[in-house]
């Protein structure tokens, strides 16, 4: 009698993306690119608490840090000229409530600015990546993160439905140090869907593919990044 299937474990994309650790060198060049940009004697809100405010109060700008949630009924509607985030795909689930909210604070002409960073592909990080895919089709477990909507896919498609158009500006570019032993420790370390004993079981097997696709699992890579200021407008 024929072996039943087994039915595949899937591993859904249950966090948000994660919030980016960027090099001082990148907060300043965001704070520069934000400052070009900004009307003078601007009000502008950030909805975050970094060292961009620090220095866009420092060239004159009036800035308010709200940590999120967003509180509107602590503000008058359209009390801002710009209101800013730091990838805000991170930090937020119910972007249509944010959306509404960011667009009741906003002045007539102001705009909404999201700083974001993503990675350049290289042919060693697809390499990495296509490893882990493998071991966890060898493993019979489906990863959902291909399958589903990252959230800045369902950011966008909320901010577009709200009628906001979009122009994007590349701030400045950096490399990231990065080797497969790396690569391993954030798999191991990230929180899983899985059960315990699947997620290791794959650990295990892409440890050892690790190792026999690379002699030295510390050798250097880089890892080019670039920042983006998204700027969405109402009309």
């Amino acid at each position: 009698m024929p072996r039943k299937a087994k039915a595949p474990t899937i591993i859904q994309a249950t966090e948000p993306d994660p919030l980016p650790t960027w090099p001082p060198a990148t907060m300043v060049a965001f704070s520069a690119g934000l400052a070009y940009l900004l009307p003078p004697a601007s009000t502008i809100l950030e909805l975050a608490s970094s060292p961009i405010a620090s220095s866009l109060r420092e060239q004159g700008f009036n800035i308010i840090e709200q940590a999120l949630p967003l509180r509107t009924q602590s503000f008058a509607p359209e009390s801002f000229d710009t209101i800013y985030s730091l990838n805000i795909t991170a930090r937020m689930h119910d972007f249509p409530a944010l959306i509404a909210d960011i667009r009741q604070l906003l002045r007539p002409n102001g705009f909404y600015a999201d700083l974001t960073s993503i990675a350049a592909p290289s042919d060693d990080i697809n390499h990495l990546n296509v490893g882990w895919e493998t071991i966890l089709k060898r493993n019979q477990v489906i990863n959902a993160f291909r399958l589903a909507k990252r959230p800045r896919t369902e950011f966008e498609t909320a901010i577009k439905a709200s009628g906001a158009s979009s122009e994007s500006i590349a701030i400045c570019r950096w490399m990231e140090d990065y080797n497969p032993q790396h690569h391993l420790n954030v798999l191991t370390t990230q929180k899983s869907p899985l059960a315990a004993e699947i997620y290791q079981r794959c650990l295990s097997d892409y440890e050892r593919w690790i190792k026999a696709h690379f002699s030295d699992v510390t050798q250097p890579m880089q890892q080019q990044q670039q920042g983006s200021i998204q700027i969405w407008r109402w009309l």
